[in-house]
């Protein structure tokens, strides 16, 4: 089968639009991973410091300042 140049192009920007949609959804997994991670390592500090609501949290910011 003869591809036309119009063919050869479109499926070579056909192509390139798949490896980025693939690369894409590897980025988002690699970054929902680093959240989770985080939120993980997180866990628990807030109890830890007795910080149960927004003054407390504003409390500890005035005490860096």
């Amino acid at each position: 089968m003869d591809l036309t140049l119009k063919q050869i192009k479109e499926q070579s920007c056909n192509q390139e639009i798949e490896n980025k949609t693939k690369q894409k959804a590897v980025e988002d997994t690699e970054i929902s991973k680093a959240l989770l991670k985080a939120q993980q390592a997180f866990a628990g500090v807030a109890d830890e410091l007795g910080v149960q609501n927004e003054e407390d949290v504003q409390s500890l910011v005035d005490e860096l300042r």
